[in-house]
């Protein structure tokens, strides 16, 4: 690793998404989500290069336990435990949230006289910019709703 860069701690990220769901969301829309893996997932593998048909396997809880320690033996074997770096590795992680509306979309709409789309253009902002580290004009280029940043901007 390159020694201008720096190591980022991605297990901090839902604490300071929530921190900003706080500070910059006046509605309280926004909150973080769950994601719960389904169970009976399907294995699907080869048994040799030669052999062509394919082999089928529901896999239970003590199955998915034996499949995640092999994976985590192979990048332990692969990286000599660490001591060769992986730089052409990538890491791809899931962050969920959800905007939630106190009322029915109909009441929103024509009641109260909101756009939804606006709420929601500013929620997918506050993540964005948290995310990014950015500010959110910053990430917006053209098709931005202005007064989505403005409120942004006043709250930072």
């Amino acid at each position: 690793m390159p020694a201008d860069e720096t190591l980022e701690d991605f297990t901090k990220l839902p604490n300071t998404l929530d921190a900003q769901y706080d500070r910059l969301d006046p509605e309280g829309a926004l909150r973080p989500a769950i994601i719960t893996p389904k169970s009976g997932w399907t294995r699907k593998n080869q048994t040799s290069l030669s052999n062509q048909t394919m082999n089928t396997k529901t896999l239970n809880k003590d199955d998915l336990e034996s499949e995640k320690s092999k994976a985590f033996d192979l990048i332990d074997a692969l990286s000599r435990s660490g001591a060769l770096h992986m730089d052409a590795a990538e890491l791809h992680v899931v962050i969920a949230s959800c905007h939630s509306f106190n009322d029915t979309l109909i009441n929103t709409v024509i009641k109260k006289n909101v756009n939804p789309v606006n709420r929601v253009e500013r929620s997918s902002l506050i993540v964005a910019s948290t995310i990014y580290k950015q500010q959110p004009n910053a990430i917006c280029k053209e098709n931005c709703q202005l007064h989505c940043i403005e409120h942004i901007a006043n709250n930072n």
